[in-house]
This record gives structure tokens, C-alpha cells and sequence, in this order.
């Protein structure tokens, strides 16, 4: 199913846009369910997709112990597929069930390439988020 508007527009990352530059990502992607301890993404997985949380609780969680925990809509999960490499460097696990936007790294690419300006500010966020997570517990 693919989101529908109103739930774009309450989200942080596409604070700004246009209706149509929303209606244009909302074509590249779809939300789906997620039930509690379902493993989103596996550190060291090529990095296919990547998800924003809509609703639940995670833990973004390294092989090395290193851990967090994510309890809001809108946050950026298994970026590597943008960001690179192209592996998933650290786990993403479902805490409680909720529900994800999945954008595929390939689609995500080419809406880049038809849509620079707009693709740029969701990579520019992307990456301010990334850096708010290399904190002292993600460097």
C-alpha cells in the first residue's frame, strides 16, 4: 500500500515540500506492517531498501553492542543504500509492531536523478540525522 499524503506531510523529512514534490516520492514507495522483534535489516545485508518509521518503537543495534532506541515517526532506518556503502552497517529490529515506508535504493535513485533539488534535501536530512546518531554511542 503506499502512503497517502496526510501521512507524508506529518513527517519532519518532508516538512516543506510541495504537494506534488509528495505525491512524486509517495509513487516511489509503500508502508508496510511490522510485528514486534521482526528484524528489518541485518548488519553486513546489501542494502536494498530503507524505511522510515511511521509508528512503533526500535532498536537500531551494532554486532559490536552498541545500541539505540528509535520511539519516533519519521526516523530514518537502513540508510546505507543512500548514504553507502552499499551494505547495512548496523541491525534494525522491531520493538513493538508499527509500520515503515519502504523505499527501495533503486527507485530512491532514480527519483534522485528526475528530482535533484528534492532528492538533495532528503539526502542533506538523511545525513544530519546520520550525524545526530554518531553520537558518542554510534561513532
Amino acid at each position: 500500500m503506499h502512503p497517502d499524503y496526510e501521512t507524508i506531510k506529518k513527517l519532519d523529512l518532508f516538512e516543506g515540500l510541495t504537494s506534488e514534490q509528495i505525491d512524486d516520492f509517495i509513487s516511489i514507495c509503500y508502508i508496510t506492517s511490522v510485528f514486534e522483534g521482526e528484524l528489518l535489516v541485518r548488519e553486513g545485508d546489501a542494502a536494498n531498501h530503507f524505511y522510515i518509521s511511521i509508528s512503533g518503537d526500535f532498536m537500531l543495534h551494532a554486532d559490536d553492542g552498541r545500541a539505540m532506541t528509535i520511539h519516533e515517526g519519521g526516523a530514518i532506518l537502513g540508510v546505507s543504500c543512500v548514504t553507502g556503502p552499499l551494505n547495512y552497517q548496523i541491525n534494525v529490529t522491531a520493538l513493538t509492531e508499527g509500520a515503515v515506508m519502504v523505499i527501495p535504493a533503486e527507485a530512491f535513485q532514480q527519483f534522485i536523478d528526475g528530482h535533484s533539488d528534492l532528492g538533495q534535501k532528503i539526502i542533506s536530512i538523511i545525513e544530519a540525522d546520520l550525524s545526530a546518531l554518531k553520537g558518542p554511542s554510534f561513532s
